[in-house]
């Protein structure tokens, strides 16, 4: 195990924005719970893909988005107020 100091930037219910010492920028602690759920909509849009059923793997798909989505969202809002730089040069999803 590797001890460090570790900034706390932001705390919501379902993920953390840190920053480690070692790290130029923050990242996102989400809780194993929310992980799990990550992966099995990633898994379900894949096996509907597999089936064939395009309208159920673009719910999947479009579900899985949404989830992502929030989480870059809230971690440029962290960043932006409190005036630091994002890692990329742009938003990527809208």
């Amino acid at each position: 195990m590797n001890a460090q100091s570790v900034k706390v930037l932001d705390e919501s219910p379902n993920f953390v924005v840190l920053q480690t010492q070692r790290r130029r920028f923050p990242g996102i602690v989400i809780q194993g719970d929310s992980l799990k759920n990550l992966v099995k909509q990633a898994s379900e849009a894949k096996l509907a893909l597999e089936r064939g059923n395009t309208d159920e793997s673009a719910a999947a798909i479009a579900e899985l988005q949404v989830e992502l989505f929030s989480r870059i969202q809230h971690y440029e809002e962290v960043l932006t107020r409190l005036a630091m730089e994002l890692p990329y040069q742009q938003r990527f999803l809208t």
